[in-house]
């Protein structure tokens, strides 16, 4: 049994452990070294492309729909990023208008990580005072389609 300490995240995630079940996956890390990776980003305009907190949000903090095919029920709580320029690139069809990329790394202090896996994805489940945004810059981005 993993034992960690909950107060430490968001109560989005509180509330999926303790009102809807789920746990981490047992290959969690929270001891890790920092790793380089590229996050997607969504902009209506880049003319300021500072990159925010809000850049990290889950799907549950959006109050997005479930994706089809997700790999464990705590994913949907987490951060998603990619260890590879190319295979996120591909993933989002970049270029796009309103599509960009943050590149930075991952790290411990900001919470715990499962992966890079096969497809070189990670998820990154971010404590409530995480400051991601302190460790990622713009790349890319807000091309328009040609």
């Amino acid at each position: 049994m993993m034992y960690f300490n909950i107060s430490k995240f968001p109560s989005i995630l509180k509330k999926g452990f303790t009102e809807d079940g789920i746990n981490f996956p047992s290959n969690i890390e929270f001891e890790y070294e920092e790793i380089l990776a590229y996050r997607k980003i969504t902009r209506d305009d880049f003319k300021d492309c500072t990159i925010t907190k809000n850049d990290f949000k889950s799907y549950a903090e959006l109050n997005k729909p479930k994706p089809r095919g997700m790999r464990h029920p705590s994913s949907y709580y987490s951060c998603s990023l990619n260890t590879s320029l190319d295979v996120i690139r591909t993933m989002f069809k970049f270029p796009g208008k309103t599509k960009g990329i943050a590149v930075g790394y991952i790290k411990k202090v900001h919470g715990p990580k499962l992966g890079p896996n096969s497809d070189s994805h990670v998820d990154w489940w971010l404590y409530e005072n995480a400051e991601p945004e302190k460790e990622f810059n713009f790349l890319e981005g807000g091309i328009e389609h040609v």
